[in-house]
């Protein structure tokens, strides 16, 4: 029972994710930068996606693709990804933009990359002073995906004793309670 609890709470956090997870009109311009941040490129990976997503709808729509090609279409935009982020040092960001580029790990299924810089990101300070109520429970969702997606890295990479202890830090949070309602009534 845990485990199908699981699966469906990553499903729907990937979901969510999925909106983030990134799209890439990037190319060339992007390659030969040294100075590009993860965040932009996670904001041109998704406009990449999104231009995927609808043109594979419309596709569906008028019968030219099946549901199951999706992933077929996506492949080239996560080797893109992929090949992206081998220029990025975890070590060397921190805040928004550790976790952009843990979230292009994360899409492009290096588990191993990704799980590292979630870790990272997980032991991160919080900053001094939260000037307002949403601001905090924006980060609290944001730790709360950076968890979710670390036990999915772990599971991925047979790390279930690591990924079980994951999950149990998870349990413990306040947002784990609302994800878990959203689960419910998705269900």
């Amino acid at each position: 029972m845990k485990i199908f609890l699981i699966a469906n709470l990553l499903l729907v956090f990937a979901g969510n994710l999925a909106r983030l997870d990134l799209h890439l009109a990037v190319g060339d311009q992007v390659r030969g930068q040294q100075t590009a941040r993860p965040s932009s490129l996670v904001r041109l990976i998704e406009r990449d996606q999104e231009r995927l997503r609808e043109a594979f709808e419309r596709d569906l729509g008028l019968g030219r693709a099946q549901p199951d090609e999706w992933e077929d279409r996506l492949e080239p935009l996560v080797k893109r990804v992929v090949g992206l982020t081998s220029e990025f040092r975890p070590k060397e960001w921190q805040g928004e933009e550790l976790r952009a580029l843990a979230a292009m790990y994360y899409f492009s299924e290096q588990h191993a990359l990704a799980a590292g810089a979630y870790r990272r990101l997980l032991e991160e300070p919080a900053a001094a002073e939260r000037a307002d109520r949403d601001a905090e429970q924006r980060r609290l969702v944001r730790i709360t995906e950076a968890r979710f997606c670390l036990v999915r890295s772990l599971i991925e990479l047979e790390q279930i004793d690591e990924a079980a202890l994951a999950l149990s830090e998870l349990e413990r949070t306040d947002t784990f309670a609302q994800a878990l309602l959203t689960v419910r009534v998705f269900l």
